[in-house]
Protein backbone atom coordinates (compact mmCIF):
# COMPACT_ATOMS: atom_id res chain seq x y z
CA UNK A 1 0.00 0.00 0.00
CA UNK A 2 1.47 3.34 -0.57
CA UNK A 3 1.30 5.88 1.86
CA UNK A 4 0.14 9.41 1.15
CA UNK A 5 2.26 12.26 3.28
CA UNK A 6 -0.51 14.34 5.37
CA UNK A 7 -1.73 17.81 3.42
CA UNK A 8 -1.04 20.34 5.99
CA UNK A 9 -3.79 23.24 5.33
CA UNK A 10 -1.19 26.86 4.56
CA UNK A 11 -1.99 28.52 8.25
CA UNK A 12 -0.82 28.12 11.24
CA UNK A 13 -3.16 27.58 14.33
CA UNK A 14 -2.25 28.43 18.22
CA UNK A 15 -4.45 27.08 20.24
CA UNK A 16 -3.72 28.46 24.22
CA UNK A 17 -4.86 27.78 27.54
CA UNK A 18 -3.61 28.97 31.14
CA UNK A 19 -4.22 26.40 33.15
CA UNK A 20 -3.52 23.59 30.81
CA UNK A 21 -0.86 21.46 33.01
CA UNK A 22 -1.94 22.33 36.58
CA UNK A 23 -6.41 23.26 36.53
CA UNK A 24 -8.55 20.30 35.01
CA UNK A 25 -11.67 22.24 33.69
CA UNK A 26 -13.75 22.38 30.60
CA UNK A 27 -11.44 25.04 29.19
CA UNK A 28 -8.69 23.25 29.92
CA UNK A 29 -9.97 20.24 28.20
CA UNK A 30 -11.31 21.99 25.23
CA UNK A 31 -7.60 23.35 24.33
CA UNK A 32 -6.23 19.62 24.42
CA UNK A 33 -8.82 17.98 22.72
CA UNK A 34 -8.86 20.97 20.25
CA UNK A 35 -5.47 20.94 19.17
CA UNK A 36 -5.03 17.26 19.06
CA UNK A 37 -8.41 17.04 16.82
CA UNK A 38 -7.14 19.78 14.45
CA UNK A 39 -3.59 18.29 14.17
CA UNK A 40 -5.17 14.82 13.03
CA UNK A 41 -7.03 17.15 10.39
CA UNK A 42 -4.14 18.24 9.23
CA UNK A 43 -3.81 21.61 10.56
CA UNK A 44 -0.48 23.20 11.21
CA UNK A 45 -1.47 23.90 15.13
CA UNK A 46 0.65 24.37 18.34
CA UNK A 47 -0.62 23.94 21.58
CA UNK A 48 0.51 26.75 24.47
CA UNK A 49 0.24 25.29 28.00
CA UNK A 50 1.34 25.93 31.08
CA UNK A 51 2.44 22.68 32.15
CA UNK A 52 3.57 19.21 30.67
CA UNK A 53 0.76 17.58 28.71
CA UNK A 54 0.49 14.45 26.15
CA UNK A 55 -0.78 15.84 23.12
CA UNK A 56 -0.38 15.15 19.31
CA UNK A 57 0.26 18.44 18.59
CA UNK A 58 3.09 20.27 19.18
CA UNK A 59 3.17 21.29 22.75
CA UNK A 60 4.94 24.41 23.83
CA UNK A 61 5.34 25.23 27.84
CA UNK A 62 4.68 28.44 29.06
CA UNK A 63 5.87 29.27 32.28
CA UNK A 64 3.30 32.00 34.41
CA UNK A 65 2.02 32.64 38.02
CA UNK A 66 -0.25 29.93 38.56
CA UNK A 67 -3.61 30.75 40.58
CA UNK A 68 -3.90 29.99 43.81
CA UNK A 69 -0.01 29.33 44.45
CA UNK A 70 1.55 31.36 47.73
CA UNK A 71 3.04 33.81 45.09
CA UNK A 72 -0.19 34.58 43.52
CA UNK A 73 -2.09 34.87 46.31
CA UNK A 74 0.18 37.10 47.92
CA UNK A 75 0.54 39.29 44.62
CA UNK A 76 -3.36 39.27 44.88
CA UNK A 77 -3.58 40.37 48.47
CA UNK A 78 -0.94 43.42 48.43
CA UNK A 79 -2.04 44.85 45.21
CA UNK A 80 -4.05 48.00 45.12
CA UNK A 81 -7.63 47.92 44.70
CA UNK A 82 -7.38 49.64 41.13
CA UNK A 83 -5.67 46.97 39.40
CA UNK A 84 -7.98 44.80 39.19
CA UNK A 85 -8.73 46.50 35.78
CA UNK A 86 -5.51 44.50 34.91
CA UNK A 87 -6.35 41.33 36.41
CA UNK A 88 -3.71 42.01 39.18
CA UNK A 89 -7.09 41.20 42.03
CA UNK A 90 -7.64 37.84 40.89
CA UNK A 91 -5.11 34.81 40.84
CA UNK A 92 -7.12 33.63 37.24
CA UNK A 93 -6.22 37.22 35.74
CA UNK A 94 -2.73 37.34 37.09
CA UNK A 95 -1.75 33.65 35.65
CA UNK A 96 -3.45 34.95 31.91
CA UNK A 97 -1.58 38.25 32.25
CA UNK A 98 1.85 36.37 33.09
CA UNK A 99 1.16 33.60 30.02
CA UNK A 100 0.32 36.49 27.35
CA UNK A 101 3.87 37.73 28.31
CA UNK A 102 5.46 34.93 26.98
CA UNK A 103 2.61 33.78 23.98
CA UNK A 104 2.63 37.48 22.36
CA UNK A 105 6.81 36.76 21.88
CA UNK A 106 6.16 33.06 20.56
CA UNK A 107 2.93 34.73 18.81
CA UNK A 108 5.05 37.00 17.40
CA UNK A 109 8.15 34.51 16.42
CA UNK A 110 6.29 31.86 15.09
CA UNK A 111 4.04 34.17 12.91
CA UNK A 112 0.68 32.35 13.84
CA UNK A 113 -2.35 33.41 11.56
CA UNK A 114 -5.11 32.95 14.51
CA UNK A 115 -5.09 32.32 18.47
CA UNK A 116 -8.09 30.25 19.12
CA UNK A 117 -8.63 30.38 22.89
CA UNK A 118 -11.70 30.03 25.75
CA UNK A 119 -9.83 32.16 28.09
CA UNK A 120 -11.37 35.48 28.05
CA UNK A 121 -8.76 37.98 29.32
CA UNK A 122 -5.66 35.92 27.01
CA UNK A 123 -8.01 36.97 24.00
CA UNK A 124 -8.65 40.22 25.29
CA UNK A 125 -5.06 40.84 25.89
CA UNK A 126 -4.35 39.44 22.23
CA UNK A 127 -6.67 41.46 21.04
CA UNK A 128 -5.78 45.11 22.67
CA UNK A 129 -2.27 43.99 21.62
CA UNK A 130 -3.11 43.66 17.92
CA UNK A 131 -5.29 46.77 17.70
CA UNK A 132 -1.84 48.74 19.34
CA UNK A 133 0.14 46.70 16.27
CA UNK A 134 2.54 44.78 18.72
CA UNK A 135 0.84 41.42 17.50
CA UNK A 136 -0.76 40.44 13.72
CA UNK A 137 -1.91 37.19 15.35
CA UNK A 138 -6.02 37.29 14.77
CA UNK A 139 -7.70 35.84 17.99
CA UNK A 140 -11.38 33.78 18.35
CA UNK A 141 -12.33 33.69 21.60
CA UNK A 142 -14.62 30.67 22.11
CA UNK A 143 -17.16 31.90 24.84
CA UNK A 144 -18.16 29.65 27.42
CA UNK A 145 -17.90 31.74 30.71
CA UNK A 146 -20.90 34.16 30.41
CA UNK A 147 -19.50 36.93 30.00
CA UNK A 148 -21.53 40.07 29.72
CA UNK A 149 -22.42 41.51 26.37
CA UNK A 150 -20.04 44.68 26.98
CA UNK A 151 -17.54 42.79 27.04
CA UNK A 152 -17.93 40.33 24.23
CA UNK A 153 -19.00 43.40 21.86
CA UNK A 154 -14.97 44.58 21.79
CA UNK A 155 -14.28 41.29 19.09
CA UNK A 156 -14.41 40.72 15.94
CA UNK A 157 -13.84 37.05 15.96
CA UNK A 158 -16.40 35.70 18.96
CA UNK A 159 -17.69 31.67 19.03
CA UNK A 160 -20.50 31.12 20.44
CA UNK A 161 -21.13 27.70 21.71
CA UNK A 162 -24.46 27.31 20.92
CA UNK A 163 -27.27 29.05 18.20
CA UNK A 164 -28.77 30.69 21.50
CA UNK A 165 -26.37 32.17 22.44
CA UNK A 166 -25.43 33.80 19.22
CA UNK A 167 -29.49 34.90 18.62
CA UNK A 168 -29.23 36.19 22.21
CA UNK A 169 -26.38 38.14 21.53
CA UNK A 170 -27.52 39.88 18.22
CA UNK A 171 -30.75 40.28 19.70
CA UNK A 172 -29.34 42.31 22.65
CA UNK A 173 -27.07 44.54 20.28
CA UNK A 174 -30.22 45.62 17.92
CA UNK A 175 -32.50 46.08 20.96
CA UNK A 176 -30.66 47.32 24.03
CA UNK A 177 -27.46 47.96 22.26
CA UNK A 178 -28.88 50.08 20.01
CA UNK A 179 -27.28 49.17 16.35
CA UNK A 180 -27.37 51.95 13.95
CA UNK A 181 -26.14 51.17 10.31
CA UNK A 182 -22.10 49.76 10.64
CA UNK A 183 -21.87 50.89 13.97
CA UNK A 184 -22.80 49.59 17.51
CA UNK A 185 -23.75 51.35 20.54
CA UNK A 186 -23.22 49.57 23.90
CA UNK A 187 -24.13 50.52 27.51
CA UNK A 188 -20.88 49.53 29.58
CA UNK A 189 -22.83 47.56 32.44
CA UNK A 190 -22.05 44.60 33.60
CA UNK A 191 -24.08 41.23 34.07
CA UNK A 192 -25.63 43.14 37.56
CA UNK A 193 -26.79 45.95 35.12
CA UNK A 194 -24.92 48.56 37.01
CA UNK A 195 -23.64 51.15 35.05
CA UNK A 196 -19.42 51.40 35.28
CA UNK A 197 -19.25 54.21 33.36
CA UNK A 198 -22.11 56.68 33.42
CA UNK A 199 -21.51 57.29 29.73
CA UNK A 200 -22.49 55.02 26.22
CA UNK A 201 -19.34 54.14 24.63
CA UNK A 202 -19.73 54.44 20.34
CA UNK A 203 -17.76 51.35 18.57
CA UNK A 204 -17.51 51.32 15.08
CA UNK A 205 -17.81 48.17 13.44
CA UNK A 206 -17.30 48.46 9.47
CA UNK A 207 -18.67 45.24 7.50
CA UNK A 208 -16.32 43.45 5.88
CA UNK A 209 -17.96 41.07 3.81
CA UNK A 210 -21.89 41.15 1.85
CA UNK A 211 -24.87 40.58 4.12
CA UNK A 212 -25.02 36.90 2.48
CA UNK A 213 -21.43 36.41 3.14
CA UNK A 214 -21.43 37.30 7.01
CA UNK A 215 -23.61 34.51 7.58
CA UNK A 216 -21.98 31.76 6.21
CA UNK A 217 -19.98 30.67 9.30
CA UNK A 218 -23.08 30.43 11.31
CA UNK A 219 -24.85 27.90 8.54
CA UNK A 220 -23.57 24.60 9.87
CA UNK A 221 -24.21 25.25 13.48
CA UNK A 222 -27.50 26.94 12.86
CA UNK A 223 -28.76 23.76 10.15
CA UNK A 224 -28.27 21.55 13.21
CA UNK A 225 -30.61 23.88 15.71
CA UNK A 226 -34.53 23.48 16.24
CA UNK A 227 -36.49 25.26 13.40
CA UNK A 228 -37.62 27.61 15.98
CA UNK A 229 -34.00 28.61 17.43
CA UNK A 230 -32.59 28.59 13.36
CA UNK A 231 -35.75 30.67 12.04
CA UNK A 232 -34.77 33.60 14.90
CA UNK A 233 -31.17 33.59 13.79
CA UNK A 234 -31.99 34.48 10.31
CA UNK A 235 -31.16 38.02 10.75
CA UNK A 236 -27.68 39.22 9.52
CA UNK A 237 -25.22 39.32 12.66
CA UNK A 238 -23.94 42.82 13.32
CA UNK A 239 -20.25 41.08 13.57
CA UNK A 240 -19.05 39.46 10.08
CA UNK A 241 -17.33 37.30 12.53
CA UNK A 242 -19.37 36.15 15.11
CA UNK A 243 -20.40 32.58 14.60
CA UNK A 244 -21.86 29.25 16.60
CA UNK A 245 -19.98 26.49 16.43
CA UNK A 246 -20.19 23.68 19.21
CA UNK A 247 -17.70 21.69 21.26
CA UNK A 248 -17.28 18.22 20.02
CA UNK A 249 -17.10 14.91 21.55
CA UNK A 250 -14.86 11.45 20.29
CA UNK A 251 -18.02 9.87 19.45
CA UNK A 252 -15.36 6.66 19.20
CA UNK A 253 -14.08 7.18 23.09
CA UNK A 254 -17.67 7.36 23.98
CA UNK A 255 -19.66 4.79 22.70
CA UNK A 256 -22.47 2.66 23.88
CA UNK A 257 -21.75 -0.82 25.53
CA UNK A 258 -21.67 -3.80 22.82
CA UNK A 259 -23.05 -6.63 25.09
CA UNK A 260 -24.90 -6.25 28.50
CA UNK A 261 -22.44 -8.89 29.84
CA UNK A 262 -19.96 -5.62 29.38
CA UNK A 263 -22.14 -3.15 31.60
CA UNK A 264 -22.22 -5.56 34.44
CA UNK A 265 -18.79 -6.05 34.24
CA UNK A 266 -18.68 -2.74 34.39
CA UNK A 267 -20.88 -2.06 37.26
CA UNK A 268 -18.96 -5.13 39.58
CA UNK A 269 -15.95 -2.83 39.27
CA UNK A 270 -17.29 0.41 40.52
CA UNK A 271 -19.87 -1.91 43.12
CA UNK A 272 -22.72 -0.77 41.44
CA UNK A 273 -25.77 -3.50 41.58
CA UNK A 274 -25.67 -4.90 38.50
CA UNK A 275 -29.14 -5.37 37.84
CA UNK A 276 -30.44 -2.00 38.45
CA UNK A 277 -32.02 0.96 36.83
CA UNK A 278 -29.32 3.08 37.13
CA UNK A 279 -30.30 7.00 36.45
CA UNK A 280 -26.61 9.02 36.64
CA UNK A 281 -25.48 12.47 36.62
CA UNK A 282 -21.56 14.12 36.18
CA UNK A 283 -21.80 17.28 37.34
CA UNK A 284 -19.77 19.84 40.27
CA UNK A 285 -21.87 17.87 43.41
CA UNK A 286 -23.16 21.25 45.09
CA UNK A 287 -26.68 23.27 44.97
CA UNK A 288 -25.94 26.07 43.44
CA UNK A 289 -26.34 26.02 39.31
CA UNK A 290 -25.61 21.90 39.65
CA UNK A 291 -28.94 21.70 42.15
CA UNK A 292 -27.29 18.47 43.57
CA UNK A 293 -29.81 18.64 46.29
CA UNK A 294 -33.15 19.06 43.77
CA UNK A 295 -31.88 15.55 41.95
CA UNK A 296 -32.02 13.50 45.46
CA UNK A 297 -34.92 14.92 46.35
CA UNK A 298 -36.47 13.78 43.11
CA UNK A 299 -34.96 10.34 43.09
CA UNK A 300 -36.11 9.74 46.62
CA UNK A 301 -39.76 10.55 45.55
CA UNK A 302 -39.35 8.76 42.47
CA UNK A 303 -38.47 5.27 44.77
CA UNK A 304 -40.50 6.08 47.19
CA UNK A 305 -43.92 6.31 45.32
CA UNK A 306 -42.86 4.30 42.24
CA UNK A 307 -43.77 1.57 44.23
CA UNK A 308 -47.15 2.28 44.69
CA UNK A 309 -47.66 3.30 41.10
CA UNK A 310 -47.93 6.81 41.61
CA UNK A 311 -45.81 9.93 41.69
CA UNK A 312 -46.62 12.62 44.63
CA UNK A 313 -48.07 14.59 42.27
CA UNK A 314 -50.45 12.17 40.97
CA UNK A 315 -49.07 11.32 37.99
CA UNK A 316 -48.81 7.28 37.17
CA UNK A 317 -45.47 5.45 37.01
CA UNK A 318 -44.59 3.29 34.39
CA UNK A 319 -41.32 2.07 35.79
CA UNK A 320 -38.70 1.19 32.89
CA UNK A 321 -36.49 -1.60 35.24
CA UNK A 322 -37.87 -4.21 36.85
CA UNK A 323 -35.55 -3.95 39.68
CA UNK A 324 -34.61 -1.25 41.92
CA UNK A 325 -33.60 2.12 41.05
CA UNK A 326 -30.03 3.21 41.99
CA UNK A 327 -28.61 7.07 41.56
CA UNK A 328 -24.90 7.42 40.88
CA UNK A 329 -23.44 11.37 41.30
CA UNK A 330 -19.90 11.49 39.87
CA UNK A 331 -18.40 15.28 39.93
CA UNK A 332 -15.71 17.08 41.96
CA UNK A 333 -16.01 18.12 45.56
CA UNK A 334 -17.23 21.57 46.55
CA UNK A 335 -18.44 22.93 50.07
CA UNK A 336 -21.71 21.45 50.23
CA UNK A 337 -20.62 18.02 49.05
CA UNK A 338 -20.62 16.52 52.61
CA UNK A 339 -24.13 18.12 53.62
CA UNK A 340 -25.59 16.52 50.17
CA UNK A 341 -24.23 13.27 51.21
CA UNK A 342 -26.09 13.25 54.36
CA UNK A 343 -29.56 14.49 52.45
CA UNK A 344 -28.73 11.38 50.34
CA UNK A 345 -28.12 9.48 53.12
CA UNK A 346 -31.37 10.61 54.93
CA UNK A 347 -34.01 10.12 52.36
CA UNK A 348 -32.27 7.21 50.03
CA UNK A 349 -29.78 5.10 51.97
CA UNK A 350 -28.23 2.78 50.42
CA UNK A 351 -29.81 3.54 46.56
CA UNK A 352 -27.20 6.76 45.81
CA UNK A 353 -23.69 6.22 45.53
CA UNK A 354 -21.15 9.09 45.33
CA UNK A 355 -18.35 9.16 43.35
CA UNK A 356 -16.31 12.19 44.41
CA UNK A 357 -13.61 13.83 42.01
CA UNK A 358 -14.00 10.91 39.48
CA UNK A 359 -11.27 11.22 36.89
CA UNK A 360 -12.40 12.22 33.53
CA UNK A 361 -10.46 9.44 31.91
CA UNK A 362 -12.72 6.88 33.86
CA UNK A 363 -16.12 8.70 32.49
CA UNK A 364 -16.32 6.29 29.32
CA UNK A 365 -16.68 3.45 31.35
CA UNK A 366 -19.05 4.84 33.98
CA UNK A 367 -21.52 6.20 31.84
CA UNK A 368 -21.65 2.89 29.92
CA UNK A 369 -23.20 1.71 33.24
CA UNK A 370 -25.83 4.02 33.01
CA UNK A 371 -29.33 3.72 32.05
CA UNK A 372 -30.29 7.12 31.62
CA UNK A 373 -28.68 9.89 31.85
CA UNK A 374 -29.84 13.33 33.82
CA UNK A 375 -28.72 17.30 34.26
CA UNK A 376 -30.57 18.91 36.74
CA UNK A 377 -28.97 22.62 36.06
CA UNK A 378 -31.71 25.31 34.95
CA UNK A 379 -29.52 26.53 32.32
CA UNK A 380 -25.95 25.81 31.26
CA UNK A 381 -23.59 27.03 28.30
CA UNK A 382 -22.13 23.74 26.67
CA UNK A 383 -21.70 21.01 29.22
CA UNK A 384 -19.31 18.66 27.84
CA UNK A 385 -21.20 15.83 30.04
CA UNK A 386 -23.99 16.03 28.22
CA UNK A 387 -22.04 15.47 25.05
CA UNK A 388 -20.23 12.75 26.63
CA UNK A 389 -23.63 11.44 27.50
CA UNK A 390 -25.60 10.91 24.33
CA UNK A 391 -22.55 9.86 22.41
CA UNK A 392 -22.51 6.95 24.90
CA UNK A 393 -26.38 5.90 23.63
CA UNK A 394 -28.01 7.36 26.57
CA UNK A 395 -31.42 8.98 26.91
CA UNK A 396 -30.74 12.25 29.03
CA UNK A 397 -33.34 14.37 30.90
CA UNK A 398 -32.69 17.85 31.37
CA UNK A 399 -34.22 21.12 32.20
CA UNK A 400 -36.52 22.91 29.27
CA UNK A 401 -33.97 25.34 27.92
CA UNK A 402 -33.43 26.09 24.77
CA UNK A 403 -29.72 25.35 24.76
CA UNK A 404 -30.35 22.26 26.57
CA UNK A 405 -33.21 20.71 24.42
CA UNK A 406 -31.38 21.87 21.18
CA UNK A 407 -27.49 19.23 22.78
CA UNK A 408 -30.05 16.76 23.94
CA UNK A 409 -32.08 16.80 20.53
CA UNK A 410 -34.62 13.78 19.48
CA UNK A 411 -32.57 11.96 22.68
CA UNK A 412 -33.78 13.89 25.24
CA UNK A 413 -36.58 14.70 27.70
CA UNK A 414 -37.05 17.86 28.69
CA UNK A 415 -39.45 18.76 31.69
CA UNK A 416 -39.12 21.99 33.84
CA UNK A 417 -37.11 21.50 36.61
CA UNK A 418 -38.04 24.79 38.29
CA UNK A 419 -41.28 22.74 39.24
CA UNK A 420 -40.98 19.72 42.19
CA UNK A 421 -42.05 16.11 40.75
CA UNK A 422 -41.15 17.21 37.35
CA UNK A 423 -37.85 15.25 37.16
CA UNK A 424 -39.47 12.39 38.95
CA UNK A 425 -42.25 12.74 36.64
CA UNK A 426 -40.53 12.19 33.49
CA UNK A 427 -38.02 9.43 35.21
CA UNK A 428 -41.64 7.58 35.81
CA UNK A 429 -42.57 7.81 31.99
CA UNK A 430 -39.48 5.66 30.98
CA UNK A 431 -40.48 2.51 29.56
CA UNK A 432 -37.56 -0.44 28.74
CA UNK A 433 -38.76 0.65 24.89
CA UNK A 434 -38.46 3.84 25.34
CA UNK A 435 -35.06 3.94 26.94
CA UNK A 436 -33.97 2.21 23.52
CA UNK A 437 -35.62 3.81 21.37
CA UNK A 438 -34.60 7.57 22.92
CA UNK A 439 -30.95 6.12 23.34
CA UNK A 440 -30.82 5.37 19.24
CA UNK A 441 -31.85 8.80 18.75
CA UNK A 442 -29.28 10.28 20.96
CA UNK A 443 -26.52 8.46 19.70
CA UNK A 444 -27.54 9.71 15.99
CA UNK A 445 -27.58 13.14 17.00
CA UNK A 446 -23.94 12.77 18.40
CA UNK A 447 -22.64 12.06 15.22
CA UNK A 448 -24.37 14.00 13.21
CA UNK A 449 -23.76 17.57 14.78
CA UNK A 450 -21.19 17.21 17.86
CA UNK A 451 -18.41 14.56 16.36
CA UNK A 452 -15.11 15.43 15.97
CA UNK A 453 -14.95 15.59 12.26
CA UNK A 454 -18.40 17.79 12.37
CA UNK A 455 -16.97 20.05 14.48
CA UNK A 456 -13.55 20.49 13.12
CA UNK A 457 -14.47 20.64 9.68
CA UNK A 458 -16.67 23.99 10.71
CA UNK A 459 -13.40 25.48 12.72
CA UNK A 460 -10.98 24.66 9.77
CA UNK A 461 -13.46 26.75 7.54
CA UNK A 462 -14.38 30.05 10.01
CA UNK A 463 -10.25 29.86 10.10
CA UNK A 464 -10.55 30.57 6.14
CA UNK A 465 -12.89 32.94 6.38
CA UNK A 466 -10.86 34.54 8.64
CA UNK A 467 -8.00 34.33 6.47
CA UNK A 468 -9.62 35.75 3.61
CA UNK A 469 -10.86 38.50 5.14
CA UNK A 470 -9.65 41.88 3.09
CA UNK A 471 -7.58 44.25 5.87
Amino acid sequence: AIILPKIILPMKIAIASSGLGHVARGIETWALDTANALQREGVDVTLFAAGEVESDASLVVLPCIRRRTPLSNLIVNVMPPFTWRWGLKAGYGLEQLTFWRRLRRKLNEGQFDILHVQDPMIADLCRRDRSRGRVRTKEILAHGTEEPLDFLAHFDYLQHLAPWHLQQSIKQLRGEGRIIGSRIITPNMDTRGVNLGGLFRLRKSPPRFTPQQSTSPNNGALANCSSSCAAQNNSVSPRPFWTAMPNFVDTELYCPVEDESDKKLLRRNLRIPEKAFVIGTAAAIKKHHKRIDYLIREFANYCHFVANGALANGSSSCAAHNHSAFLVIAGSEQTDTEELQALAAELCPDRIKFLVDHPHERMPALLRCYDVFVLTSLFEMMPIALLEAIATGLPVITNNHPVLEWMGGPGGIRPDMKTDGALASALASLTPTKVDSLGLSAREHALKNFSVTAVTEQYVNYYKQILAEQS
